[in-house]
């Protein structure tokens, strides 16, 4: 086999090899506005949206993430508004952070991180 064929081959083989595009995104800003609701949702404003975004609830978990998590997540988004300060949401698969579904809707965070 030439040195042309052996790579044609590998690289058909190569293509064959299942692949996953991953479409992860980061949403960082300063935080507008936070409240909780009687549910015990917590929902940010973000200047990215332009609107209200789920994060977490402080009752019950929510889309797998525990209520220790989210205090701890709104600890960090509440630093935030009261110090001016950035967070960093990240978002594990498809999607933009202009278009993001609001409140409830929204996806979950993978993390919330308190930028310096």
């Amino acid at each position: 086999m030439s040195k042309f064929n052996r790579i044609a081959f590998v690289a058909s083989i190569l293509s064959l090899w299942p692949q996953t595009a991953s479409a992860d995104f980061w949403c960082d800003a300063a935080p507008t506005g936070i409240f909780t609701n009687s549910n015990g949702s917590v929902i940010v404003q973000m200047p990215w949206r332009l609107d209200w975004v789920g994060v977490c609830n402080v009752k019950t978990t929510w889309k797998g993430v525990d209520p220790s998590v989210c205090w701890a997540w709104f600890s960090h988004l509440s630093t935030a508004m009261a110090d001016q300060k950035s967070v960093t949401i990240y978002y594990s698969g498809t999607g933009s952070c202009a278009s993001i579904a609001t409140y409830e809707n929204s996806p979950v965070p993978y993390y919330i991180r308190l930028n310096s």
